[in-house]
């Protein structure tokens, strides 16, 4: 449970409780854990507090009143059997007794009620008095030690157990490996539907077998019905597999199987793939677990499965945080900059608000390791980011202007043509000066620009000047998520995830910025095409002769115009790249780990004498801390589509951790990871009612 989460719902019951207007009230904690402490939690008055526990390590207001409860008399103990043992065999109550000399076994259970049941359960299909021969035959043996496990519970369980069905012990040691504490039908049904064997291994009857014996205990939720096993049931089950070791690894395989069987389908639909994210999430991780309790391997098919998965989830989180920002920050950037909207943004909801891009500051985890932040950024992923964003930017700003542009002075040339209707009388001459003249243009603008472009002064400008520290911080981000393990990837490695992780943003942003250009040369055009085009103007004028020329003018009277609007593009070019910076190096290290997996293994082997599926967990679980600090930037976004895409962006991150934590849990030693701000990160998820684990639609 999320402790913001849980911080939340206890100050919400406090209030509650403290508000008169609700009148008297009791609240009742059953089978209290020891260091309970209710001071911030009950109000010192308005209404009684009941507590039941095995201990009295409770922190109250004022103190309390500690009643014992006694143990069962030894004739309650054989009624708790008598009415078990009777549901069972006759399916009601028939009111039989028990002979005194045959009554000692049971009447030892007066101190243990869930004892003297699962001795019922042991003798539920005998009649009574061969069922009581039986027991007196079972009371007699020595068991084993139980370790921590209450011995005479342990005795009757291990019994109980040999009494049922190798389908029904099989049945319940399974389930022992889940999520015992919650199993919902959809579970069980995946679970029936799937299983490797025959499918009355997971069979109703089964399950309402291990119901009766109260093995499992049905849970009338009304949104998600489910079973449980009873918390001592559970110690019971684990103690039995340590004891058993033989059926583990047979049990584990049957999982795993059924597991990977299960994901096999989950692609096949979206609704598929949520609903089946929720109810299996917790089993997966569970299992994990279980498996590396008993020093399992997990099965490979498994282990690939869970690592795809969180790369998976991974690039939809930051697909989906960057598709939503980039569009906005670049709406933010034009409309702070009175340039014209894109059409295809403009009608968008948000369309009047402001949002500044503020670029981050550097050390966004100065808090975990000063160190790791002060590492100086590999010098081969900052060459690699540098060649890539001065490719986009020199594509975004080449697009943007001629498309902008050119737009803008169309209407200038198609007046200043026009004009000359006058003069020319032949149409199709007319046309073909048109033509001529559009198409020099366009050739004039792409000069202009190239020429722009091709100078190292500007570039320098643009790129050391501008973008340098932009570059420096997703570098040294995209190192801390490496470490110091960078020198083992190969640089083919690198290069392909740089370009794969800046791929959202590569080409996409030339569309946001033409409307930047489209007045760069307004009121120009006309008049200089008049003043060189109109004297050479004849009825046999050639209309090469007007394209060559209208070259030639574009591009002379547009380069100065274009040198500075190339920078005032470029500076919100790198205020974009800026505001999302966390979310690239993030994009980045994903691709890293895709490199890295698809390459089937690091360049150079071993990093670090750590195995290479721990380096690849651990590079994993640092992309998720990128990611979820990236997402953080973008919760004070308040209107619905920002909302929306950042809780959408939550849900995957939140699927992303939990297959790695799955992962992790089976495949390496490594210890469970503290992401840093992870209050901050509970605090969101309860904003945008994330808590639940369910796909949000609205």
């Amino acid at each position: 449970m999320y402790t913001a989460y849980l911080r939340n719902h206890l100050t919400v019951l406090h209030e509650w409780l403290s508000n008169e207007s609700h009148g008297r009230w009791i609240l009742v904690f059953d089978n209290a854990q020891p260091g309970l402490d209710l001071r911030g939690i009950v109000p010192p008055k308005g209404g009684k507090v009941i507590i039941t526990s095995r201990h009295t390590d409770v922190r109250t207001h004022t103190g309390f009143i500690t009643r014992d409860v006694p143990p069962l008399s030894p004739s309650e103990a054989v009624d708790v059997f008598l009415s078990r043992w009777e549901r069972l065999f006759y399916s009601g109550r028939r009111h039989h007794t028990i002979p005194p000399s045959m009554s000692p076994p049971i009447e030892s259970l007066s101190d243990r009620p869930l004892a003297a049941v699962l001795a019922a359960s042991c003798a539920g299909s005998l009649p009574l008095h061969s069922a009581l021969e039986h027991l007196q035959i079972l009371y007699e043996e020595d068991a084993p030690a139980p370790g921590n496990i209450d011995p005479k519970i342990w005795k009757w369980f291990s019994n109980m157990m040999e009494e049922l069905s190798p389908v029904e012990s099989s049945l319940l040691m399974l389930l022992a490996m889940f999520d015992w504490k919650q199993i919902p039908d959809d579970f069980l049904d995946a679970l029936r539907a799937g299983t490797v064997r025959d499918h009355q291994f997971v069979s109703l009857r089964s399950i309402q077998r291990l119901v009766s014996l109260q093995l499992l205990q049905r849970q009338n939720d009304p949104s998600t019905p489910y079973l449980r096993i009873p918390a001592v049931i559970q110690d019971c089950l684990n103690h039995y597999l340590s004891e058993h070791g033989d059926q583990a690894p047979d049990l584990a395989r049957e999982g795993s199987d059924w597991l990977s069987s299960a994901f096999n389908g989950t692609f096949t639909s979206f609704d598929r793939l949520t609903k089946f994210l929720k109810v299996m999430n917790p089993h997966c991780r569970a299992f994990c677990l279980s498996l590396k309790r008993f020093s399992i391997p997990p099965d490979n098919n498994l282990s690939d499965r869970l690592r795809t998965m969180s790369i998976y989830f991974l690039d939809k989180s930051i697909s989906t945080a960057l598709k939503r920002s980039t569009t906005q920050f670049w709406r933010t950037w034009m409309i702070s900059n009175s340039f014209a909207l894109p059409k295809q943004t403009y009608a968008e909801d948000d369309q009047t608000q402001y949002i500044e891009p503020t670029i981050l500051p550097p050390g966004v985890f100065e808090q975990r390791d000063p160190a790791a932040v002060a590492m100086p950024a590999d010098q081969r992923i900052r060459t690699s980011i540098y060649s890539v964003l001065w490719e986009d930017l020199k594509f975004t700003v080449s697009m943007g202007a001629i498309a902008g542009a050119w737009q803008g002075i169309r209407e200038e040339q198609f007046a200043f043509v026009h004009s000359l209707q006058g003069e020319l009388h032949d149409n199709a001459l007319m046309r073909e000066i048109t033509n001529a003249i559009d198409k020099g243009g366009n050739a004039g603008l792409q000069r202009a620009v190239g020429l722009c472009l091709r100078d190292e002064v500007l570039k320098s400008e643009l790129m050391d000047c501008m973008g340098c520290d932009t570059i420096n911080e997703i570098a040294k981000l995209v190192s801390y998520g490496l470490q110091d393990n960078t020198s083992r990837i190969s640089q083919d490695v690198i290069d392909s995830a740089v370009s794969g992780g800046l791929d959202l943003f590569k080409g996409s942003s030339f569309f946001e910025i033409g409307g930047a250009f489209d007045k760069v040369l307004s009121g120009q055009v006309e008049l200089v095409l008049r003043s060189v085009l109109e004297p050479s103007m004849t009825s046999r004028a050639d209309p090469e002769s007007f394209e060559r020329v209208t070259t030639f003018t574009v591009m002379q009277m547009s380069e100065t115009p274009f040198r500075e609007r190339v920078r005032t593009v470029a500076k919100g070019y790198w205020q974009v790249v800026g505001a999302t910076q966390i979310l690239f190096a993030a994009s980045i290290l994903n691709h890293m780990i895709f490199g890295l997996v698809k390459a089937n293994g690091l360049h150079g082997g071993v990093i670090s004498s750590v195995s290479q599926e721990e380096w690849l967990e651990t590079l994993v679980t640092q992309t998720i801390e990128v990611v979820r600090e990236g997402v953080m930037k973008l919760e004070r976004r308040r209107s619905p589509s920002w909302r929306l895409s950042a809780r959408r962006a939550i849900y995957w991150c939140l699927q992303a951790e939990a297959s790695r934590t799955a992962w992790g849990s089976a495949t390496t030693a490594l210890a469970p990871y503290s992401y840093q701000n992870q209050d901050r990160w509970e605090e969101i998820c309860i904003l945008m009612e994330m808590t639940d684990a369910s796909w949000p639609l609205v």
